[in-house]
């Protein structure tokens, strides 16, 4: 891992027989799944542990590790050491017999081929390796590069390894050697010095291949010391390997890429690795993941499921409903007197002759035949008799149908049941509860949720994964990473004694154009990375749910208030359906805005934002929104601002909470 001092530059090199181009092997064509080169050391420490070879802690070992291979350098009258050399000085340091040390060296090198993995858009530039060269700095063996290679599925014209010719790139003496039989006429690598500096100075045009390095997010992960290593070592190393595995030419699609791997990805994965530690914890078998946020969410539990032993008996379903397909069938299940999920559905207190049509399929005849003033009160609809009876009559026929879809998916005995959805009320929750209790279909419900607004267990428990209020301001951000491919449930048909959901479209055509598939293929690629390592290396526990929580938290955070421009352009084309029917694109989620409107979103409490406000396109993001339509220092100062102003106790929801007893007190 080292570097040789005082390198030497030779002249620059003559024609060669044959024109290639040349790459870097790590961190250019492949890399390892862990964030630096030393954490190998880490993991492998922990196996040597645990089956008793070395009687050290991992941080130890990893030490020692380092030491040894410095002291190799040292010594060495060559560019380069062998993997040889390192653990003959190993050997002395710690002491270690031959017969253990060529076990630790074996079990090393296992643990570099199991942790590498090919980085896409360097591997789309070489193709079938004609003509291309590879050119490493490494004390692994030739033998074992070309094995790493060859399960990477990489092809190269020849390979030059420093620890074979004991010459490296950093002295310049690889690429003389390299010059004896190739001209090389262009470069690639990640070492600003030895891939870029270096061959420069020898007439080579050298390209520095950057992405490999840690973004932002990924060193927020790595860095934070209030996160085991471990943890923070596998999050960190799958956020970074889930980004170089794909690459996508369509710059859009590439930052919907790379925001799914370093945002979406572990929150998700977080949040349902909480989700099934909750299950396992309450004696839940099975769980339904609620259609439309679920689709996701139910791919990353299967994989947690397949890689850890602990999950596996944990039955998964996806569940097609939606809040158009229950508060309906819920109306009047405690009685012909509770419309209480018809307020739910409209969320107001009045309905419109339209709305009646549209939310019970009422036709306009019938309608008219009923006699309605323009304007219904929900709360006096015992004044309209005839209208009473028909919205009944239509929830109990719905009500018929829902609950024989839900029989045939299993809800039939008086075991617990998990729910799993993103949020934000629980009243899918609260209306199946009613609408099961109605049919003395007894099942204890347990809903589980990203966040909950308000936290009422009349109808179930509830539990939430971020307890921060601050951090349901994002709710429509949050529900972009769960989108799904089809459209909202709208009800259910029956065909051959078999009841089928009904969607209001088949295909959610804006989200997959948006990037929708890259956004889960990044999500499942992830989580297949961290689960993998999660079942070789971490101990599942409260506090490693703990971690994962704190993970996210600080993500998130670093995500909607500190954005940058260019990962907020990848969401300004998407709209927010906020209605049961998903027929209104209402607000945004962040869009340019005026001064005045970012000063007021920026500064003024949600409540007073709301009365200040009547654009109906309002802003769901407004750190994003900031972030496009100021200059940079200007966007900075209103988000940091906002930030703090929401972090210092809740401020916002303070605020609001303080006002409307102040507004209240005046109308008395």
């Amino acid at each position: 891992m080292g570097r040789l001092k005082n390198p030497i530059i030779p002249k620059p090199l003559g024609d060669c027989m044959e024109i290639v181009v040349s790459f870097d092997l790590f961190d250019t064509l492949i890399s390892r799944i862990v964030p630096r080169p030393e954490d190998v050391f880490y993991f492998l420490g922990i196996d040597l542990r645990r089956k008793g070879i070395l009687n050290i802690s991992p941080a130890e070992f990893q030490k020692y590790r380092i030491r040894a291979e410095q002291l190799a350098r040292k010594k060495s009258k060559h560019d380069e050491v062998t993997i040889a050399e390192i653990y003959e000085e190993f050997g002395r340091l710690m002491e270690v017999e031959n017969k253990k040390l060529e076990i630790i060296k074996l079990m090393e090198l296992e643990l570099e081929n199991r942790f590498t993995f090919p980085i896409a858009e360097n591997v789309k530039k070489i193709g079938d390796g004609d003509r291309v060269i590879v050119v490493s700095d490494s004390y692994l063996p030739r033998e074992f590069i070309e094995g790493l290679l060859k399960k990477n599925n990489l092809k190269c014209y020849e390979l030059f390894v420093s620890s074979e010719h004991r010459a490296s790139k950093v002295s310049g003496r690889l690429y003389k050697i390299v010059a004896k039989k190739y001209k090389i006429v262009e470069h690639r690598g990640d070492n600003l010095y030895s891939d870029v500096k270096v061959p420069s100075k020898l007439g080579i045009a050298a390209i520095h291949y950057s992405s490999a390095q840690l973004t932002r997010y990924e060193k927020l992960v790595y860095n934070w010391k209030s996160v085991p290593f471990e943890i923070r070592s596998i999050i960190a190393g799958a956020m970074r390997a889930t980004r170089l595995t794909y690459h996508y030419d369509d710059l859009h699609y590439q930052k919907v890429h790379e925001i799914a791997s370093n945002v979406a990805a572990p929150f998700l994965f977080s949040y349902v690795f909480w989700v099934l530690y909750m299950a396992k914890k309450l004696g839940i078998k099975r769980l339904y993941f609620l259609s439309r946020d679920g689709q996701i969410l139910i791919k990353v539990a299967n994989i947690l499921k397949t890689k850890l032993e602990l999950f596996k008996d944990i039955e998964t379903q996806y569940l097609y409903v939606s809040r158009r397909s229950l508060y309906i069938p819920a109306i009047g299940s405690l009685g012909e007197n509770d419309f209480t999920s018809l307020c739910w559905l409209i969320e107001k207190d009045f309905l419109t002759l339209d709305e009646l049509s549209r939310y019970f399929s009422i036709n306009e005849k019938d309608i008219l035949e009923l006699k309605l003033p323009d304007v219904l009160n929900i709360n006096e609809l015992n004044k309209y008799p005839a209208l009473r009876k028909k919205i009944l009559s239509v929830a109990k026929e719905e009500r018929e149908i829902l609950l024989e879809y839900l029989k045939q998916v299993g809800f039939v005995s008086e075991e617990k049941i998990g729910l799993v959805d993103v949020g934000w009320k629980g009243r899918l929750q609260s209306a199946l509860y009613r609408i099961l209790y109605s049919a003395k279909i007894h099942n204890e419900l347990i809903g589980f949720y990203v966040g909950l607004v308000s936290q009422n267990i009349e109808n179930g428990k509830k539990f939430e994964f971020l307890h921060s209020k601050r951090h349901l301001f994002f709710a429509e951000m949050y529900e972009t990473f769960t989108s799904a491919d089809h459209g909202s449930c709208t009800g259910y048909k029956k065909v051959d004694n078999k009841i089928f959901p009904v969607l209001k479209e088949e295909k959610n055509k804006e989200m997959i154009e948006w990037g929708l598939y890259v956004q889960q293929r990044s999500v499942e690629k992830f989580s297949d990375y961290a689960s993998e390592l999660f079942s070789k290396y971490i101990s599942i526990s409260e506090e490693t749910v703990d971690s994962l929580r704190k993970i996210v938290c600080k993500l998130l955070e670093n995500f909607v208030y500190s954005p940058a421009k260019e990962d907020v352009e990848v969401f300004t084309m998407l709209k927010h359906k906020p209605d049961p029917l998903h027929e209104k694109y209402l607000p945004l989620v962040c869009r340019h805005s005026s001064t005045l409107e970012g000063i007021v979103l920026s500064f003024l409490p949600y409540f007073l934002r709301k009365k200040l406000m009547t654009d109906p396109n309002k802003v769901a993001w407004v750190e994003g929104a900031n972030c496009i339509t100021y200059p940079v220092p200007l966007a900075f100062v209103l988000n940091y601002t906002r930030k703090n102003l929401i972090k210092i106790k809740n401020l916002a929801f303070s605020a609001e909470t303080y006002l409307k007893r102040f507004f209240k007190k005046l109308k008395c």
